[in-house]
């Protein structure tokens, strides 16, 4: 789904009286979780695996970080349609903020609304910043690179092919050339 379609849309259910189609939006609130943490986790390793000080590595975590926490909002503002809508409101502007004791205080919150089972995975994509830098694992930047390579979002998949321009591409040149065009605009210059 587009983005900015999928946005609108989370936005007016947030309007609706959903109680009517609880399970569909906890379903999609699902999804969203799932998606949300599978690009935390690729976040995470590529912190930790990839060439920190490269610009083009940079843009790739920068993107995989930013992901999560748009589907992560997406599950919050999902659940917001079913839940007390003042105080998920407040949550959601809260959990956005800048200011460490606001988040703080709003994933607080959001561990008790009445759908936290669903809220509580997605969580950790904002309490996890300082979790980042951690072990590194040999074989994890080249099974990232390829995760992100085959991403379903067009931009994770640019920013992958850009990454790996700054290292060694010879592992993935098939995997961005592989049927002989030039899929991601990437030459094999550096």
């Amino acid at each position: 789904m587009n983005p900015e379609t999928e946005r609108g849309a989370v936005h007016t259910l947030e309007l609706l009286p959903a109680q009517a189609i609880a399970e569909p939006i906890r379903q999609y609130a699902r999804e969203r979780m799932a998606a949300a943490l599978q690009h935390h986790d690729q976040w995470r390793e590529a912190i930790r695996n990839l060439d920190a000080g490269s610009e083009r590595v940079k843009l790739l975590t920068d993107s995989l970080r930013d992901r999560a926490v748009r589907e992560a909002v997406h599950v919050l503002r999902a659940i917001h349609a079913l839940s007390d809508r003042e105080t998920m409101a407040v949550a959601l502007e809260n959990v956005q903020s800048r200011d460490a004791n606001q988040r703080a205080n709003a994933l607080e919150t959001l561990e008790s609304v009445r759908e936290a089972q669903i809220i509580r995975p997605v969580l950790r994509v904002w309490e996890a910043d300082s979790e980042a830098a951690s072990t590194r694992d040999d074989g994890a930047g080249t099974r990232i690179l390829e995760a992100t390579l085959d991403d379903g979002d067009a931009w994770i998949r640019a920013c992958a092919a850009l990454a790996v321009g700054a290292g060694d591409p010879a592992p993935f040149r098939k995997k961005i050339n592989g049927d002989g065009s030039k899929r991601f605009g990437w030459d094999g210059a550096r």
